[in-house]
């Protein structure tokens, strides 16, 4: 017999597989089949295409997985019950877009977000728009139109202020967020909470690093402190979007966060990098998560105009680049709504073609 949060189901044993000789078969017919072990729990209750992150971790939890037949969930291929069914502690996958550069990032949310929503089971999509109205800041219908796209909640960063019209509308919009470390009295928000009607409540907060950044921001830190005890008075997952110039200040903020957050998502740089990990008490980690735009570019920009301002040394004005190999950048993070942690992280780097 298994059990397994509290359930409990029938295991036939397996005949043991190691050939014996005479007296060690006589002793195991005495003693009966060997005990179900790790790769028998894969095939028996997972099917024999588990992914190892689906494998039993210690008899601990398993991940809710949507199966359902027309009459409800349905039993896997053994006829064992579904961890959905068995209503274990559930998660939620939240997506995060990197920065939506100009209309070619734009684009790439439009085309490809709804298609990512459904195959990947979104639950949230956050995306940072500091970037997207001509490469610098985002106006109100710009905003309207990413939430018309699926984007949930909207980040933003040292150019949010960029476009004339940005200071009245971010003011009275709930679901843009703007770095919690500007001085007091700037228009908006550092930190919403989202209530979703199809999911639990989601905290996230924006802030900028002040590390070789032009504008003197206040203490990013200790800013993130106090939005973080807020927070989980309401609601133990907090995603944070932090905004900065240097790697080393982005991981110094994840692992000054780390077990408190459910993750640290590194932006500002437009690049990607590959270091996506789980730091050592459950936090999501990535330094960039890149940018979402035109590569064929300088960081987003038209990079002729860029080498010309270069090698000239004469000040140009700086245009989006050609819809030329547009990608859309993000990381998937699932994590657990019972603790706020997260169990895996993903990183996405997907063609708009």
């Amino acid at each position: 017999m298994l059990t397994i949060e509290g359930e409990t189901f029938r295991i036939a044993p397996q005949p043991c597989q190691q050939k014996l000789g005479p007296s060690a078969a006589r002793k195991n017919q005495e003693k009966g089949p060997c005990p179900p072990n790790r790769e028998f729990f894969r095939s028996h209750i997972h099917g024999p295409t588990a992914k190892p992150d689906r494998i039993i971790q210690g008899l601990g939890g398993l991940r809710k997985k949507k199966s359902k037949g027309p009459d409800g969930p349905r039993p896997d291929q053994f006829g064992f019950p579904t961890t959905e069914s068995r209503e274990l502690i559930a998660t939620m996958n939240i997506l995060f877009i990197g920065d939506i550069f100009g209309n070619p990032g734009r684009q790439a949310v439009r085309k490809l977000l709804p298609e990512l929503r459904r195959k990947r089971e979104i639950d949230l999509v956050i995306a940072n728009c500091e970037n997207s109205a001509g490469g610098k800041g985002v106006t109100e219908k710009i905003a309207e139109d990413l939430f018309a796209a699926g984007c949930d909640l909207l980040t933003g960063g040292n150019h949010i202020f960029a476009q004339r019209d940005s200071m009245d509308f971010i003011d009275g919009e709930q679901r843009l967020v703007r770095p919690v470390n500007f001085p007091p009295g700037a228009p908006g928000r550092g930190f919403a909470v989202h209530h979703s009607n199809a999911g639990p409540t989601v905290g996230v907060i924006n802030a900028c690093g002040r590390t070789f950044m032009p504008q003197h921001y206040d203490d990013p830190f200790r800013a993130i402190d106090a939005c973080v005890k807020k927070i989980r008075e309401q609601t133990p997952l907090v995603f944070v979007d932090f905004h900065a110039e240097t790697t080393s200040e982005k991981m110094a903020m994840g692992w000054y966060l780390d077990g408190r957050v459910t993750a640290v998502m590194g932006t500002h740089t437009h690049v990607q990098t590959a270091d996506e990990r789980l730091l050592h008490h459950g936090t999501a980690y990535i330094t960039d998560v890149g940018m979402t735009g035109p590569y064929d570019s300088v960081i987003g920009d038209d990079k002729e105009i860029i080498l010309d301002a270069i090698l000239t040394q004469r000040p140009r004005r700086f245009e989006v680049a050609p819809p030329n190999e547009v990608f859309l950048c993000g990381v998937v993070v699932t994590a657990s709504m019972e603790t706020g942690l997260a169990e895996k992280i993903e990183r996405l780097r997907i063609p708009c073609s």
